[in-house]
């Protein structure tokens, strides 16, 4: 995790001594002050007021970029060891245990906030969602911290109270575990007054004995709260909580229960009425209230954020009101493709302070080559003292960059606070429309545009002008799951085991580019991409990782040494032409042993041939890899085979290495493999379909978050008298009276035409709506009868929480991987972190 937080209240070196018992090592200033902590090396920080922990992960060791962060003007440290040369103007706290000393930290600034109500939410599912909604709900009201993000781990959480400041009215801290043993250490450091419990689901299973013990686990973050709101209505949650929790106030939610303290009743189409309180309800309209969602996991998480934010402020009515302006979690920051080789990240509408700094930190963690606007509105909604906080923050994290790398726009009448921009690094306008005919006259071109602004300004009209598609059938990737994914497969492996990411095919329809540069942001080893004009593409980019392009045809060779490329070597002919180019650059290759899959690569009966010409080579080509690929790792009825494909190839490989005088790296373990073969005679797993959240095994896929969902919306709905027919052909007719919808997607989106006719179908406000006729080059037709509040542009699910990537593939007749390899080009990807 890479964070630093601001804190207005500092603490002095001396202070941060006593409180961790450190050894001091280097002066002690007692007159400076650490605001921030500081726990990765690639962000830009004022570095006299930060204080470096140097934590370690199972991949990492932050000790090892002690250097770097020396180098950026590091003057405080945290540190279990000391490095071989102490620069005299850098302070040292030393400690035996740098994550423990964080947690110290953290837990000593909460026993300072007296007056704070912290909010401890924990759950299996729902956990950042409540968080984000109750924040929205009582801010700006309410003067409210949260934790950043899905900041919910034993780094996460003492970062998040760090930020917790004495004139917070309340804390949202977000607790997650995946094994026993870890939610008593972030208990002491959150100290909860008030519980959320969201839901009892599957995530993090393989950590526990079973769910029972997982409850038992999460449950300890209450042990000192007198307030817990349960928001799920699972018997063995609420059973649980009775039995063990007997002593506390439980409040549950529940649509008319009379044993719930909150009751809500269901109007018609959005509209819900608070039917019964802990306080005395005021009348029936008055308590009315709309809920911007239609699916089961959000209207419930919602509830379950507005009976707390009712809760927590004594029946404050006008939260009701704001429900209606509640937005979906996982859009807050939006990437899409702009003209122009743009890159837009959308996170209008988001004005709390901590947005603020995840959007710019992740504006600038971007391409460091290209130009980068922000464009900002004024803040009406906000109080005097909370736009002064915001542009603070503004200033703070735009004074770590360099001004000619950045252009402010900002848009409304009232001036922006004085910050010093140059001033070629503002352009201020009036009104939305003015920026837009800026644009127009004077388009960007290879940037990247943060939108910032207040819902009046409008600004989804300028990331629809700069789109480079306007097709509004979208495939959503959630960068997060594909990073808890990762991270997951890296906790099955060894430490040392490095990763090859598979991003040919755009990364398996989703976008090479993007997923490239998270990959790089994520450390991991290697990309490998098929032809050589993707890994052309991603050079383009800046994409700095070592990338191996797998059918590198002697023709070709040329180009991907020219642009620093690795090729797959699997046949004579281009070991020839390797030979034969007129360079003397180091070239590093990757030879491709065929031990039973018949597709590329050298087969075991030429090994002996390969040898004899690679001790011919020329110094400047060296092996960097053998590898192999594994033909059924993912079918238990040809294990034998996969297991003699393994041994088979590291006799080749040891015969290589000896031939060649020195070590290289082993790999034939694809996402299958990699869990059910690995053996550490190998260095690197290849991983591809799995950081999707996609498994051969119910047992794998239950540990594993499901990374890609594909949206459309309605066009038209229509009604059918009997007899009517629907599509080309007429190979459905109706023999009743039913009602259609015109669905804006079809085979040259990727669904197949062999859905027509009920063989596939898709969800609309949480109900399966078949197929009916025939899939269309641009439409599909459902059937919508059961739906009596269906209208156009509502919105479809083709793949989501109802309906995953292998029930539509299993329709298809295919599988997972050509169906995210089929979506269209025009429908647009979107990229998010939770």
């Amino acid at each position: 995790m890479s964070s630093s937080i601001h804190h207005p209240k500092p603490y002095s070196p001396a202070e941060v001594a006593e409180i961790l018992q450190a050894e001091v090592i280097g002066p002690v200033h007692d007159r400076r002050c650490l605001y921030h902590l500081w726990t990765d090396t690639r962000q830009a920080m004022p570095a006299s007021e930060s204080l470096f922990f140097c934590l370690r992960g199972p991949h990492f060791d932050a000790h090892d970029f002690l250097p770097q962060a020396i180098q950026n003007g590091l003057k405080y440290a945290v540190v279990e060891r000391l490095p071989s040369e102490i620069p005299p103007e850098v302070t040292f706290f030393k400690v035996s245990d740098n994550l423990a000393a964080l947690q110290i930290l953290a837990a000593h600034h909460r026993s300072r906030l007296k007056s704070t109500t912290v909010i401890g939410i924990t759950g299996s599912n729902g956990k950042t969602m409540v968080k984000e909604w109750l924040y929205d709900l009582l801010w700006p009201d309410y003067d409210v911290a949260k934790s950043p993000l899905s900041y919910n781990s034993q780094v996460g959480v003492p970062l998040s109270v760090w930020k917790i400041e004495p004139h917070h009215s309340f804390a949202i801290i977000e607790a997650g575990i995946s094994q026993p043993g870890e939610m008593e250490k972030l208990e002491r450091i959150i100290r909860p007054d008030v519980g959320i419990f969201t839901y009892l689901g599957s995530a993090h299973d393989a950590g526990f004995t079973n769910r029972r013990q997982k409850l038992t686990e999460k449950s300890k973050l209450f042990q000192q709260v007198k307030n817990i709101i349960l928001g799920t209505d699972q018997p063995e949650v609420l059973e649980f909580f009775s039995n063990n929790f007997s002593d506390r106030h439980l409040y549950r939610w529940s649509f008319e229960s009379k044993d719930s303290d909150f009751a809500f009743q269901h109007v018609k189409n959005d509209i819900y009425t608070l039917k019964k309180s802990p306080f005395k309800p005021l009348s029936q309209k008055e308590c009315e209230f709309a809920v911007p969602f239609t699916d089961e996991l959000s209207v419930k998480n919602s509830f379950t954020a507005l009976s707390a934010a009712l809760l927590l402020t004594n029946g404050d009515r006008q939260i009701l009101r704001k429900m209606a302006a509640l937005t979906p979690v996982r859009m807050r920051m939006e990437w899409t493709h702009g003209i122009n080789d743009c890159m837009i990240l959308n996170d209008s509408y988001t004005a709390d302070p901590e947005a603020l700094v995840y959007a710019l930190r992740t504006l600038f963690s971007l391409d460091t080559s290209r130009k980068k606007i922000l464009v900002l509105s004024e803040l009406d909604q906000l109080k005097s003292e909370q736009q002064l906080e915001y542009f603070d923050i503004l200033q703070r994290e735009l004074s770590v960059q360099p001004s000619d790398r950045y252009t402010v726009y900002y848009v409304g009448k009232r001036p922006i606070l004085p910050i010093p921009f140059s001033s070629n690094a503002i352009k201020i306008f009036t009104t939305t429309e003015e920026l837009l005919q800026d644009f127009k006259h004077h388009p960007p071109t290879h940037t990247d545009i943060l939108l910032k602004g207040a819902r009046r300004f409008g600004f989804e009209k300028i990331a629809q002008s700069l789109s480079a598609h306007v097709h509004e059938t979208r495939l959503e990737i959630n960068l997060s799951a594909i990073g808890r994914n990762l991270s997951y497969f890296r906790s099955r492996l060894p430490n040392s085991t490095k990763v090859m990411a598979m991003v040919k095919a755009a990364s398996y329809g989703s976008g090479s580019v993007e997923l490239a540069r998270f990959l790089t942001s994520v450390g991991v080893d290697y990309l490998a991409v098929a032809y050589a004009d993707e890994g052309i593409e991603l050079r383009n980019a800046h994409i700095p990782l070592p990338i191996m392009v797998m059918n590198a045809h002697p023709h070709v060779l040329p180009l991907v040494i020219e642009h620093d490329l690795q090729p797959e070597i699997y046949s004579f002919e281009q070991l020839e032409q390797l030979k034969n180019l007129s360079t003397t650059s180091l070239i590093k290759i990757h030879l491709k042993i065929d031990t039973g899959m018949k597709r590329l690569g050298f087969e075991p009966d030429h090994a002996d041939i390969l040898i004899s010409k690679l001790q011919k080579l020329p110094n400047h080509i060296v092996v960097e890899s053998v590898l192999s690929h594994l033909a059924a790792a993912d079918e238990p009825l040809h294990k034998d085979f996969t297991i003699k494909q393994i041994e088979q190839f590291h006799t080749i490989a040891e015969k290589i290495e000896k031939a060649i005088g020195y070590k290289v790296i082993r790999h034939i373990h694809n996402t299958a493999g990699s869990l059910d073969y690995f053996d550490d005679r190998c260095q690197m797993v290849r991983l591809g379909i799995g950081l999707y959240g996609i498994a051969h095994s119910p047992e794998i896929e239950r540990n594993l978050q499901p990374a890609v969902e594909w949206y459309s919306f309605v066009s038209q709905v229509k009604e059918l008298k009997s007899g009517d027919s629907v599509g080309y052909g007429r190979s459905f007719v109706a023999d009743k009276p039913m009602k259609s919808a015109t669905v804006a997607v079809g085979y040259a989106d990727g669904i197949r035409r062999s859905l027509s006719n009920g063989k596939g179908g898709f969800y609309i406000h949480g109900v399966y709506c078949p197929i009916i006729g025939r899939v269309c080059m641009d439409m599909t037709m459902v059937d919508v009868s059961g739906l009596d509040n269906i209208k156009a542009d509502d919105p479809v699910e083709i793949i989501g929480p109802h309906q995953s990537i292998q029930d539509l593939a299993r329709q298809m007749g295919t599988i997972p991987y050509e169906v995210l390899t089929s979506v269209g080009h025009r429908v647009r990807r979107i990229y998010y972190k939770e």
